[in-house]
């Protein structure tokens, strides 16, 4: 996040992780490069505006010195000046119509459960084989998490982290796209937050998880039904898997 006179920005570049396991050669062809976004607002919502970089090539192409750049093929333009003058680029044109785009509001997303809410169920560890995918679990590093392995069927592989949750007289797996977010316990509380929610109708014999969206979850919790298993049955998508016997 960067403050400029009046105007916040944030700058955004590739993470070093993200390149792990990416084969030498062609890593050496990419460009670690910078990206621009305008943030108008944090609360009550956060509303970010890209920079336009077909209009920044624009201006470009009329001032050829207005920025340092330089012209890769399919006339793709990459900024190269030091940040001095990119900051007063930013100051200087920012509030100019078009170098901005259009404005992406997001909301935030608080946690619907806390810590006393976490459950562990040891039946959950083991390998399981869906028609999507298969899914290797086994225990976390902290408290009351899991680690999964997801396989789908061309082979990929992804590790994701997960919480078991209690809430009223339902159970819900809840999947963290990076499972470091579950040792990350800040002030945000980002590792109460997954990025989706599963409902767990039963482990055993078969693990029948039913995908709820967030906010769905959140409207059901609001309105403090008598059964919120009954409400949360009546919407998601069934997922069905076996488990794999060594």
């Amino acid at each position: 996040m960067v403050k400029l006179k009046d105007m916040m920005f944030l700058d955004i570049y590739p993470d070093g992780a993200t390149m792990e396991g990416v084969q030498g050669l062609y890593k050496m062809h990419l460009l670690g490069v910078h990206t621009f976004i305008k943030v108008d607002q944090i609360e009550p919502k956060l509303k970010l505006r890209p920079l336009d970089y077909e209009k920044v090539s624009e201006m470009l192409k009329e001032d050829p010195n207005l920025l340092k750049h330089e012209v890769l093929e399919k006339d793709h333009i990459v900024l190269t000046a030091p940040t001095k003058r990119l900051q007063e680029f930013m100051i200087k044109h920012a509030n100019v119509e078009g170098v901005f785009g259009d404005v992406t509001e997001l909301v935030r997303h608080r946690p619907l459960y806390s810590e006393k809410d976490l459950v562990f169920e040891e039946k959950l560890i083991g390998k399981w084989k869906s028609e999507e995918a298969e899914a290797v679990v086994s225990k976390g590093t902290e408290e009351n998490t899991y680690k999964m392995i997801l396989t789908d069927n061309h082979g990929e592989k992804v590790h994701i982290g997960a919480n078991l949750v209690r809430l009223k007289d339902a159970t819900f797996l809840c999947i963290f796209s990076d499972a470091s977010a579950l040792q990350k316990k800040d002030s945000s509380d980002s590792h109460l937050v997954p990025d989706t929610f599963l409902m767990v109708d039963q482990i055993e014999p078969k693990l029948e998880l039913r995908v709820i969206d967030y906010h769905q979850l959140a409207e059901m919790l609001k309105n403090d039904p008598d059964s919120l298993k009954q409400e949360a049955a009546k919407v998601g998508h069934v997922i069905e898997g076996i488990r794999v016997q060594p």
